[in-house]
């Protein structure tokens, strides 16, 4: 029993160092980096959409806010004038964008704090990228470039020969030489 378990673990090994070698680390993380990127790609969309949204909340607001403070003055005209028939439609209007300005101003708030979950949501998946990058770079791994054999390779330089070393030396010793 003992001999058949050894023999199917070291099995489990052998195929398991198989699929690691099949695998190709550098392929992989070239493949989680861009899909990094690919869902900080998709947030920063959406951070744009929510920043238009919130650009329009805050306008409508702001024009809100004019609506209510021109219906303040027309309901003092009203009342002043002892118009309760013209005022009551006012004070209408007045309670409805006040409802509505509520409204606006607690989609705001949510969307100020969507924005800035974002944001650090955004900011951290940066920072972890910019770590797997640097980690595979230790690891010699050209992530930005597409890996070409012929890319990759050090350049290669001609051997210095004994005649070249002779010519130098020459050179060196003309240069030196006084005048």
């Amino acid at each position: 029993m003992t001999l058949i378990n050894r023999f199917s673990r070291l099995f489990r090994a052998d195929l398991h160092a198989v699929l690691d070698r099949l695998e190709e680390p550098e392929v992989l993380l070239r493949q989680a980096l861009r899909e990094m990127q690919e869902v900080t790609t998709e947030d920063e969309q959406r951070l744009r959409k929510l920043r238009h949204d919130l650009l329009q909340l805050t306008r409508r607001d702001a024009g809100l806010e004019r609506s209510i403070a021109q219906l303040d003055a027309e309901l003092d005209v009203s009342l002043r004038s002892d118009r309760d028939d013209l005022a009551r439609p006012l004070v209408r209007r007045k309670l409805e964008a006040q409802r509505l300005l509520l409204a606006v101003r607690e989609r705001r708030e949510r969307a100020e704090r969507s924005c800035e979950d974002l944001e650090a949501r955004i900011a951290e998946q940066r920072t972890r990228i910019e770590e797997l990058r640097r980690e595979a770079e230790l690891f010699g791994s050209g992530l930005d470039e597409p890996r070409h054999p012929e890319s990759v390779a050090e350049p290669s330089f001609a051997p210095v020969r004994e005649e070249d070393i002779e010519v130098a030396l020459i050179q060196e010793r003309q240069r030196r030489r006084p005048s």
